[in-house]
């Protein structure tokens, strides 16, 4: 018979649906990434304060965070800024910045600066993360 005649091939069909599987993965695994990423909270001391970054909607990055409970806190005459520290978690989170913010609390409150004081215990009240004990404490 015909020896020159080629036989369809579907190599370039199944190529390409190989492409758009490889596009498809990759593409979840950057929305994952990105909302991994955005329920990452990173704390850093800035300029006297303390400045709470929320990880945005992209792989990596942060930015200062927009929630009122999570404004920057000015750290008390006296008081040394803590360290960079980074939380995976909002409840980990809220749970550090009320230790944080009881003990320069307490401080202020012995030296007899309740004004100061009472301002620290108000920022801790607006944290949503608190456990039982921390709300009793708060009280």
């Amino acid at each position: 018979m015909a020896e020159g005649t080629a036989k369809p091939s579907s190599g370039g069909l199944s190529r390409m649906i190989l492409w758009l599987l490889i596009a498809v993965l990759l593409a979840a695994v950057w929305y994952l990434a990105s909302e991994r990423n955005q329920r990452h909270f990173h704390v850093v001391a800035q300029n006297g304060a303390i400045v709470v970054e929320r990880g945005r909607f992209f792989p990596t990055g942060t930015g200062a965070s927009d929630e009122k409970a999570y404004a920057p806190i000015a750290v008390p005459a006296g008081e040394k800024a803590p360290g960079e520290m980074e939380f995976d978690d909002q409840n980990a989170l809220d749970r550090y910045l009320f230790d944080l913010l009881a003990a320069w609390a307490q401080g202020l409150a012995k030296k007899s600066d309740t004004h100061a004081a009472a301002a620290l215990v108000d920022r801790a009240a607006q944290l949503p993360g608190l456990t039982g004990a921390q709300v009793q404490q708060l009280s």
